[in-house]
């Protein structure tokens, strides 16, 4: 049976307490006999190996939630394949971005992984005592205090990010010599642990890893592939979202009057320089009424209840400047008057043609919330993109050579509409995905 590394069960008798002192000590002391206990089955997990536990601790990982999601679910597998086990270090999320808990300050408190997504199952220990996929932060520095058996590894995917990004002691993975890390890990073979601390991490390095631990698959001539370890296809929703985000996107979204049957999305990320913020408003304008004709068409919806169909924008761009990204928030200030003219393109689509800006509620939300990380906001969107009735976006798939043009004046084109995408396809009714805005 497995056991959960979640905190929080209670270690006082159900008998009364007579002494209110004893009582307050009781009560003092029990996170610090639930760490104890947690901690000791932790470092007795695995102590019947005769070769080193993996320890796969990431500083940083370089990209953005779209990249960072998939680099979670490489690593976890990872771990599942190495031979002899290996556990990553539950990374945080600090303004949308995922590195280490231990980086982060008393003004700046990250969210762990595990609050963002279902872990569980990753974060159990099997029956056979062995650790855990992913274990938390503090409890790795608890098992390892004082180890120093350590690779530092630079994981970036070029020599100018490797200068520039990465820390002189730590060595660039493309410079090192195959199966180097797994010749160190023989090397410790008389140790408990080896930590193999990584900065820079991108989607795709572990099959750098891969080849430097010595894991391959064979084709058909039974010969080493040149890549080392193949993982099958990255599915970016075999991790769910935790529950209680779930639950509190669809009180937001009650609390606005809108249900997952009559509303859609449409994604704008105006972030291109020298944009023509009108243009790119009007275009949405008309995506909108495109939409609205094919959900007619398509008896999606009613006549009579089109008018009652909402319309919610997604857009980096936001009347309360405080709670845009600081790209995005550049950019826009960037071009002449680009201030006044991006409020008036929002005011264009939200006062005059009734298109809905969430980040309002969000914003009331999440100020008394402790997930009030910038990154959040990201999270939140997503979740709303799924439960759309239909989303349009613009990603350099899946357009025609009109709407590729503009898309890519209206946005820049990185990875989160895809993603957003993706994860709707795994919704049980099929509602309509645009990888550009309709025209």
């Amino acid at each position: 049976m497995k056991k959960s590394l979640g905190f929080g069960k209670s270690a006082t008798s159900s008998k009364a307490v007579a002494s209110i002192g004893l009582v307050a000590l009781t009560l003092l002391l029990i996170p610090y006999i639930y760490l104890y206990e947690n901690v000791t089955k932790l470092m007795g997990a695995s102590l019947h190996n005769n070769s080193p536990h993996l320890w796969l601790d990431i500083v940083n990982y370089a990209e953005g939630i779209a990249g960072w999601k998939v680099s979670l679910l490489e690593l976890l597998y990872l771990a599942q394949m190495v031979k002899g086990g290996a556990t990553l270090v539950e990374p945080c999320m600090v303004s949308g971005r995922l590195g280490s808990c231990g980086r982060q300050s008393e003004h700046r408190r990250g969210i762990p992984v595990s609050e963002i997504f279902d872990l569980d199952e990753y974060m159990t220990l099997s029956d056979d005592g062995s650790y855990p996929l992913m274990v938390p932060y503090y409890d790795y520095q608890r098992i390892l205090l004082g180890n120093t058996n350590m690779a530092k590894v630079c994981m970036a995917k070029n020599s100018k990010y490797a200068k520039e990004r990465c820390t002189k002691d730590a060595s660039w993975i493309m410079e090192m010599k195959q199966n180097n890390i797994q010749r160190m890990l023989e090397d410790k073979g008389n140790q408990e642990h080896f930590i193999l601390h990584m900065e820079d991490y991108w989607k795709g390095g572990v099959y750098e890893l891969g080849w430097q631990l010595g894991m391959y698959i064979l084709n058909d001539k039974q010969e080493r592939f040149v890549k080392g370890m193949e993982i099958p296809p990255i599915d970016v929703a075999t991790i769910p979202f935790h529950p209680k985000h779930e639950q509190f996107v669809d009180d937001l979204l009650q609390e606005g009057n809108i249900t997952t049957n009559n509303f859609s999305v449409i994604h704008w990320r105006a972030e291109k320089k020298g944009m023509d913020f009108m243009r790119c408003a009007r275009a949405i304008n008309e995506a909108k009424h495109i939409l609205l004709r094919k959900m007619k068409t398509n008896a999606t919806v009613k006549e009579e209840s089109s008018q009652q169909h909402k319309f919610v924008l997604m857009s980096s761009l936001n009347e309360n400047e405080d709670m845009m990204w600081k790209g995005s928030r550049r950019i826009v200030n960037s071009t002449a008057n680009g201030t006044t003219l991006a409020q008036h393109a929002l005011q264009y689509l939200l006062r005059e043609n009734g298109f809905i800006k969430i980040d309002g509620l969000l914003e009331v939300q999440t100020k008394n919330s402790s997930y009030n990380d910038l990154g959040m906001l990201a999270i939140y969107d997503l979740i709303i993109a799924t439960k759309a009735n239909n989303f349009a976006t613009c990603t350099r798939d899946g357009c025609n050579k009109e709407t590729k043009r503009l898309c890519d004046m209206c946005n820049h084109l990185g990875n989160f509409g895809r993603l957003a995408v993706s994860l709707r396809e795994h919704h049980v009714d099929q509602r309509g995905s645009y990888e550009c805005w309709p025209q």
